[in-house]
């Protein structure tokens, strides 16, 4: 299956794609293995949010996050009769369903992320059976909305709003959400510069260099 994340891989390069690893070379040795090498990343979110305390990020390292995983995509025609796609955690109610996944899928996955890193938790983390999590993820529009959002900045319930608005072909205002995040961020005084809480507070990380790829001039420019 390599030539699958081979393929990926060079695509993600040719466009210049952040936050993203470097194929540097690859090839095989047939029957015996198949090799890809590239660069080394750090640890991924999941396994750096477990090492906190409470399993989440702080308010500050949360909104940059998700600010920098708001990503639009391509409009494709819907199909029927599908089978699940996703992770159970983060699947969206139309992949409960089973039918076909667009962007506002990709939204609602996204946005169950940002509450995850920053609460974290969800309420259906620890259920395992499918029909169980997808009743929990309808609480969460309803009586269970308080405890979904709790301790959530505000502007996270307007978010939710806009999400559940969405049908499978909307193109979701992705600026709208953005500036409402950068609100929730400016509300809090945080800076796009600040260390990520993985970092130590003394250190000049290569890390935060990279991973603050939207300024606060970026920022500025995007708001105009």
């Amino acid at each position: 299956m390599l030539h699958i994340e081979v393929g990926v891989l060079k695509a993600a390069n040719a466009a210049k794609a952040k936050h993203i690893c470097e194929l540097i070379d690859y090839g095989s040795s047939k029957p015996d293995y198949v090799f890809v090498v590239m660069t080394l990343l750090f640890k991924d979110l999941h396994k750096l949010r477990s090492e906190m305390p409470d399993r989440r990020f702080g308010l500050s390292t949360s909104l940059r996050l998700s600010m920098q995983a708001l990503r639009s995509g391509n409009v494709i025609p819907a199909r029927k009769d599908i089978g699940w796609r996703g992770t159970t955690r983060y699947g969206s109610l139309t992949a409960h369903m089973r039918q076909d996944l667009g962007r506002r899928d990709d939204l609602e996955s996204w946005f169950y992320m940002t509450v995850e890193m920053t609460r974290g938790t969800l309420p259906w983390r620890l259920v395992t059976d499918r029909a169980a999590v997808q009743a929990a993820k309808q609480a969460a529009r309803a009586a269970g909305r308080i405890q979904f959002l709790f301790e959530t900045p505000k502007q996270f319930d307007q978010i939710l709003t806009m999400v559940d608005s969405y049908v499978f072909d909307s193109v979701p205002d992705y600026d709208k959400i953005y500036k409402i995040l950068d609100e929730a961020r400016e509300e809090k005084g945080i800076r796009m510069t600040e260390h990520w809480d993985w970092e130590e507070e003394t250190s000049c990380s290569i890390t935060t260099n990279t991973m603050n790829s939207l300024s606060e001039h970026d920022i500025k420019a995007k708001k105009e």
